[in-house]
């Protein structure tokens, strides 16, 4: 096998740890912290104000698209978060 697809391989595998290490430090990190402080702050009642079954979808959604996008970064940030939310009883069944 060539050097040069040795070097490419190992320079491949190189960003890819390096790309996985700062995605875990600047995304998964805070968003567990996120959905900790969400469990911890919120109560049940101020989470289902906003988020219940019983509330306007008008009033639900922008209030759930705004939160999405000042804290979300990726997708798999979004699972912690909807863990914290989940616990206090919102559900997705609508």
């Amino acid at each position: 096998m060539p050097d040069y697809i040795i070097r490419l391989t190992e320079i491949g595998l190189a960003s890819v740890q390096e790309y996985l290490a700062l995605h875990i430090i600047m995304c998964l990190v805070p968003a567990f912290f996120l959905a900790g402080a969400i469990v911890a702050l919120f109560s049940e009642e101020s989470v289902l104000q906003f988020f219940g079954k019983d509330v306007a979808k008008y009033i639900s959604y922008p209030i759930a698209a705004d939160s999405g996008t000042a804290l979300d970064v990726c997708s798999c940030t979004m699972l912690p978060l909807f863990a914290g939310i989940y616990q206090h009883g919102v559900g997705i069944d609508r």
